[in-house]
């Protein structure tokens, strides 16, 4: 599977930061990513909503940057949804 043909999101650990602001969302967002790689799991979403767009861009500003991070993108269906593709965590 690759991260553009993943529409249906259900199965997929997930963060909601709605309601969060940008230092706090900052650091759960680290927080999720670290955990879910631990975990192995190599596709997660994180719910930022759309609002004022404040979230999202803290999110995509947060991805860009990660190490762990491989790639992401916004749900097609969702904008306030971002879909990531972690890296394969090694034995």
């Amino acid at each position: 599977m690759n991260l553009h043909e993943i529409g249906y999101i259900d199965h997929l650990p997930k963060l909601d930061i709605h309601g969060v602001d940008a230092k706090s969302a900052e650091m759960y967002i680290n927080d999720f990513i670290e955990e879910q790689y631990n975990l192995k799991n190599e596709y997660i979403v994180i719910m930022h909503g759309i609002g004022q767009e404040v979230l999202l861009k803290t999110t995509r500003n947060i991805l860009k940057k990660h190490d762990l991070v491989k790639d992401f993108k916004n749900l097609f269906q969702n904008r306030g949804c971002t879909v990531i593709h972690l890296k394969i965590r090694e034995k």
